[in-house]
């Protein structure tokens, strides 16, 4: 069921380094702009709102890319 006030997205897939650096970055600007939003005085209100993001990987390290 769809719900008009929440948003849930996940995605899995197998990257190279560049790959996550890419989104690594890419989740962070994300980040800024949704504290300058939340920030801003003129969408303050009454809502209680939330916002988080997870990303990352389950290994300790980075394996050797195959070609």
């Amino acid at each position: 069921m769809k719900h008009p006030k929440r948003y849930a997205y996940y995605c899995i897939e197998f990257l190279n380094e560049k790959g996550r650096k890419q989104l690594k970055q890419i989740h962070k600007e994300l980040h800024e702009e949704v504290k300058k939003i939340m920030n801003d005085e003129k969408y303050k209100g009454s809502m209680p709102y939330f916002s988080m993001n997870f990303s990352g990987t389950l290994l300790d390290r980075t394996p050797k890319e195959t070609k």
